[in-house]
């Protein structure tokens, strides 16, 4: 595909709509992949309507993020306790609502939490020895992408080195920092147009000197 970018680390994916849609879901319809050169190969097998990735060849960035990867400690443990906690779900949902059930279920996610917060953790653990590795940035970024808090997304992008500062994701949270600093309390409403009532074209900027009373509502 020519318009792929090769040198940002964003995730690819390649679904199989046969398998299943997109979201939320108990089997893995797709594969996610990193595209770092102009010639990749991909091999994949589908199982019970999972898809795995099997092999990926000629993407060294790939090679270096999974070695990284592997490595987390939590890996295995969430691992082996993913299964009670799928096992759990079904219990719930396909035999019997009971409290017994849920009970059940509230435990094994409870403690996949906390295996998620450990690997978060160990992830973290990684920056200060891999401040220009944008697989670490990668994985790091997924879980500062999610919060709104200015001030801890700068210091975040400011733990990595300026030269892997393309990177996809980072990108994403200088957006988002940007983003929300141009529409934080006492800036400059950004300005946008909008029809009124008898459909001619009105922007905001043609108040300007006025007092202005923006009413957002929805029914």
């Amino acid at each position: 595909i020519a318009d792929m970018e090769i040198g940002d680390m964003r995730y690819y994916y390649l679904h199989a709509p046969s398998l299943g849609k997109l979201g939320p879901s108990m089997n893995r319809p797709l594969i996610s992949f990193f595209v770092c050169s102009p010639k990749i190969e991909i091999q994949a097998t589908v199982k019970e309507k999972n898809m795995t990735l099997t092999k990926l060849k000629g993407s060294p960035c790939s090679d270096e993020y999974n070695k990284l990867y592997d490595n987390l400690k939590a890996n295995k443990a969430i691992e082996a306790a993913t299964k009670p906690y799928n096992e759990a779900f079904k219990l719930y949902n396909n035999v019997a609502k009971t409290p017994e059930n849920l009970a059940k279920l509230k435990a094994a996610g409870d403690e996949l939490d906390k295996l998620f917060k450990q690997k978060q953790l160990e992830i973290t653990a990684l920056i200060p020895k891999h401040r220009k590795s944008m697989p670490v940035a990668v994985m790091a970024s997924l879980y500062t992408m999610s919060t709104d808090d200015v001030p801890k997304m700068e210091a975040f992008l400011k733990e990595f080195d300026p030269s892997i500062h393309n990177c996809y994701y980072l990108k994403q949270i200088q957006q988002k920092v940007n983003r929300l600093k141009s529409i934080a309390v006492g800036q400059q409403a950004p300005d946008f147009a909008l029809k009124d009532l008898d459909g001619k074209l009105v922007n905001l900027a043609s108040f300007k000197g006025k007092y202005v009373l923006l009413d957002f509502w929805a029914s």
